[in-house]
């Protein structure tokens, strides 16, 4: 049974807001990385979660809801610790990314349990994709240590 439409856009807005907390975390760690084909995937990373808010704000004008323009104070203290953790430098940024997209992959994986439609099912699954390609690059970033080529050659 597909769930009822008001339970559709509580999640879907909740959804929007954590991709608009991730926005703000990409924008403090792409500012401190100074390895440049790291910040280009981040930047690419950021427009897949514009997209996301994108395309889940637009299915939730289309179930009569209102999309959120704002993301959660929780995202607020996220992207301030995002920001402390990437003023110590590459490492800093990489591994706070990594906590983030953690996060994302895990509220995605939830979402993508839930009894949506199948259209929206198939829009979460896409995202939560992305959210899976993104972690899988920021985890081998970590385990290259990649920040210490950077070291190397400054």
């Amino acid at each position: 049974m597909v769930m009822m439409k008001n339970k559709m856009i509580e999640q879907l807005n909740e959804l929007i807001k954590l991709d608009l907390d991730a926005i703000g975390s990409y924008d403090e760690a792409i500012q401190e990385i100074s390895l440049e084909p790291v910040r280009a995937k981040l930047r690419e990373f950021q427009n897949d979660h514009r997209n996301h808010v994108t395309k889940l704000s637009a299915a939730v004008q289309a179930l009569g809801g209102k999309a959120p323009e704002r993301g959660s104070a929780k995202g607020f203290f996220v992207k301030q610790l995002t920001n402390i953790r990437a003023k110590t430098g590459n490492e800093g940024a990489i591994r706070a990314m990594q906590a983030n997209e953690t996060h994302m992959n895990s509220v995605y994986a939830k979402a993508a349990k839930e009894d949506f439609t199948p259209d929206l099912r198939s829009l979460v699954e896409h995202n939560f994709r992305d959210e899976q390609k993104h972690l899988a690059y920021v985890q081998q970033c970590v385990t290259n240590r990649v920040w210490e080529e950077a070291a190397a050659h400054p």
